[in-house]
């Protein structure tokens, strides 16, 4: 009898054994997030090397255009002063460097603020891409019936999100560095873009908890970045090397950072502690929500629907009113800012 007892309580105890494990695996929140990073990298094989490429290329373009725009570094104190106006400030940023104006400082003070504002906008949409469209769509729900944890999703598309800044800001570096920038100066451009993505990537991981679709989550952030854009705009327009307005926006942080000028590394310390501050956020905004809901309660529609919306026509302008009047508010306003200082570009 203890010969058959014995090899039933060993295959107990394995199974046992084994069980735990499983169940060890399951209660971890972040079980298969290397799984779903690679996943992720392959989806997005051919997207992020395209945004990162087109990053690129954006800086060896300047770093050929400014020589034909002006053949000598003293050619550029013409299009500086534009850059030094209020309403150069408002397009550019506070124009450091520019009462003596080189290649690098002309690439810095007119053109970074436009990379920040594509490094955010790569991040909106990566975020959106790989978190609240799964949920949306139900690819999420059939990952989550295997052994994946629920902060997975989104703990892996942070990574990726670091790993596509990480090489926009190595790639940016180098590209400045050949165009013959000053290497401190080209490195904080660099990182300090990738930083400006990172604290996006972060604000996104926040709007995905608060809304039911990715759209809408994008938007939200989209609109965080467009009133950072205003609010650094009207900061720098009050003063040559921006306000204390300046300082309440992230891209006004970035700015503050005066490469090739100052070289003021301790700015980026903010956009940091706004990553910080944003990434537990989501995580506890997540924990708190259904799966496929958001935190933001969904608007009642209307029991019968408006004959319009019969028409492809009427649907389509019923979907996009939102983005309509949200757009044409944002170039409005940029417009009569634009007439009211018009007077200072002649």
């Amino acid at each position: 009898m203890a010969t058959t007892t014995a090899p039933r309580a060993t295959g107990d105890a394995g199974l046992a054994s084994r069980r735990r494990r499983a169940d060890s695996r399951r209660g971890t929140t972040v079980t298969g997030t290397g799984t779903l990073v690679r996943f992720m990298l392959r989806r997005d094989r051919v997207k992020l090397p395209l945004w990162i490429g087109g990053l690129g290329l954006y800086i060896i373009y300047i770093g050929a255009a400014l020589p034909q725009l002006a053949p000598d570094e003293a050619g550029l104190a013409g299009a500086a002063i534009l850059f030094d106006s209020p309403i150069g400030r408002m397009w550019v940023g506070p124009a450091f460097g520019m009462d003596a104006v080189t290649y690098e400082r002309f690439f810095a003070g007119g053109y970074a603020l436009y990379l920040y504002l594509l490094a955010a906008l790569m991040n909106i949409l990566l975020i959106a891409r790989h978190t609240r469209a799964e949920e949306q769509t139900g690819r999420s729900e059939v990952l989550r019936a295997n052994v994946v944890g629920r902060h997975a999703p989104l703990t892996a598309a942070l990574i990726v999100a670091g790993i596509a800044n990480a090489a926009t800001a190595l790639i940016v570096t180098g590209l400045a560095i050949g165009n013959g920038y000053a290497a401190e100066g080209s490195a904080l451009v660099g990182v300090t873009m990738g930083l400006t993505g990172l604290a996006w990537a972060a604000i996104t991981a926040v709007t995905v908890q608060l809304s039911t679709t990715s759209r809408t989550a994008a938007g939200l952030s989209g609109a965080a970045l467009g009133v950072a854009f205003m609010v650094r705009a009207l900061g720098d327009m009050l003063a040559v090397g921006g306000s204390a307005l300046s300082w309440a926006s992230p891209l006004g942080w970035g700015q503050q950072t005066a490469p090739y000028v100052y070289d003021r590394w301790w700015p980026l310390l903010l956009l940091v502690a706004l990553t910080a501050a944003c990434v537990p956020a989501a995580y506890a905004l997540q924990s708190r929500r259904d799966f496929g809901a958001g935190m933001l309660a969904v608007r009642g529609g209307r029991v019968d629907a408006a004959p319009s919306l019969g028409t492809p026509f009427g649907l389509a302008a019923r979907l996009l009113r939102g983005s309509i009047i949200g757009w044409g508010s944002v170039i409005a306003l940029f417009g009569l800012i634009d007439g009211a200082f018009a007077q200072a570009m002649l």
